[in-house]
């Protein structure tokens, strides 16, 4: 899982400066209350591999800026939500991923957030999702996974094709309904490849 909120960074960057700190040390630094909230981020970043931890010191892994690839991250995307969730052409920011983890090169590739749970079981609630961007006009195979938006807001749906048209459909579907995949109401902008988090 990457690191995805605003504190686990700053512990990071802490760490980072000062080799060798303690959660103590963390805590005073960045004048942070609850010692329990740094112990769990600094927790997070172990279990990331960012960090390591030997004792009660926490050394920053300088190890994972080779094993570690910064890919974009879109935010959100809507899977069952009742929001509108609107598509950015830029990234929120970069997040690092485990380059091992990379099934093509990274500078065709996306990361969102799942919001929902039309997706499940395939796509828990929450995930973070890894995506290939997709190429207008490239075939889209039976029972793909697509982000998408449609109705101005971006959803994840599993592709069905049947004898005469298309349908985008979830996982979920006894809770939601299709949607008739019509070209003019839906903009494709990535595939989905698998769940990373």
């Amino acid at each position: 899982m990457a690191i995805q909120d605003s504190l686990s960074k700053q512990i990071l960057a802490e760490v980072k400066r000062n080799n060798g700190s303690t959660l103590s040390g963390v805590q005073r630094k960045l004048k942070l209350p609850y010692r329990s909230s740094v112990q769990y981020h600094l927790n997070r970043l172990v279990m990331q591999g960012m960090i390591y931890k030997d004792g009660f010191t926490y050394y920053f892994n300088s190890e994972q800026e080779r094993f570690f690839t910064k890919l974009p991250y879109y935010g959100l995307v809507q899977a069952g939500s009742r929001d509108i969730i609107r598509y950015h052409q830029r990234p929120d920011e970069y997040l690092p991923i485990p380059t091992q983890q990379l099934p093509t090169h990274p500078k065709h590739l996306m990361l969102f957030k799942v919001r929902g749970d039309s997706m499940t079981p395939t796509i828990e609630e929450s995930s973070l999702v890894l995506c290939r961007r997709y190429v207008k006009g490239e075939p889209i195979s039976d029972k793909q996974i697509l982000i998408a938006e449609h109705k101005g807001s971006l959803k994840i749906k599993r592709f069905l094709l049947l004898a005469d048209h298309g349908l985008l459909i979830s996982d979920n579907a006894r809770k939601y309904d299709p949607i008739p995949f019509i070209d003019e109401t839906i903009n494709i902008i990535a595939m989905y490849l698998k769940q990373i988090g």
